[in-house]
């Protein structure tokens, strides 16, 4: 099983247990690893709710980014654009996207550094 298969049952776990309701289960699949980990079950249901949220936040950006991008091609290679201009179009959508890209990993690295400290 990979690790990331169980990111969905480790959130639900973390959930849970913060909130009193984890099922016999839950808990003992949180208390094995904090014991692993050498840590307290509700630090790391903390860390696990952090880095699910974290990751929701960059699907979400993902998914815009992703959203704009097919929106700005099919703009650059639209019939109203002539064909010698269509190269230089799509080069300008991914030098735009590349500096967006680089603008959204920055900040969500500045928010997720000021929640850690």
């Amino acid at each position: 099983m990979a690790e990331r298969d169980t990111w969905k049952a480790k959130e639900e776990a973390a959930r849970a247990y913060l909130a009193g309701t984890a099922s016999d289960g839950q808990a003992a699949m949180l208390a094995a690893e904090a014991h692993g980990a050498g840590v307290v079950e509700t630090d790391l249901a903390a860390a696990i709710i952090a880095k699910a949220d974290a990751f929701l936040e960059l699907a979400g950006i993902a998914a815009g980014l992703r959203a704009k991008a097919r929106v700005a091609i099919n703009l650059a290679t639209s019939e109203e654009v002539p064909l010698a201009e269509v190269k230089t179009q799509i080069e300008t959508v991914f030098a735009a996207l590349t500096q967006e890209v680089e603008v959204a990993v920055a900040q969500f690295q500045n928010t997720n550094t000021q929640e850690e400290a």
